[in-house]
Formats: structure tokens, C-alpha cells, sequence
């Protein structure tokens, strides 16, 4: 049963380091330019002249 435990607290952390991952990604500016990039890359008809984080 302990093995159930460890399971569990191995996926709670690794969804939590997700979690903050993508709070990092989509809430600091230069989180923002690099999602930016990536959509660009994926979508080339995409362009974004400037992107501003809202405080």
C-alpha cells in the first residue's frame, strides 16, 4: 500500500511543477515572447506585432 502513496505524491508533484510551468510561461513577458515564437513557428500565417503583459 505504500507504493500507492509514493505514486501519488510522485504525480501531485510533477503535475504542480506543470502547473507552475505553464503559469510561467504564459504570465511573465518573457514567458509571453516565447509562447509567441512557438505559435509563430507552428502557425506562419500568425503575426504579432506587440504583446503586453497586463498587470
Amino acid at each position: 500500500m505504500i507504493w500507492v502513496k509514493r505514486l501519488s505524491l510522485a504525480l501531485l508533484g510533477i503535475l504542480l511543477v506543470l502547473v507552475m510551468a505553464i503559469a510561467a510561461l504564459l504570465y511573465t513577458p518573457a514567458g509571453i515572447k516565447v509562447a509567441l515564437w512557438g505559435a509563430e513557428k507552428v502557425l506562419p500565417a500568425l503575426s504579432v506585432a506587440v504583446a503586453k503583459v497586463a498587470y
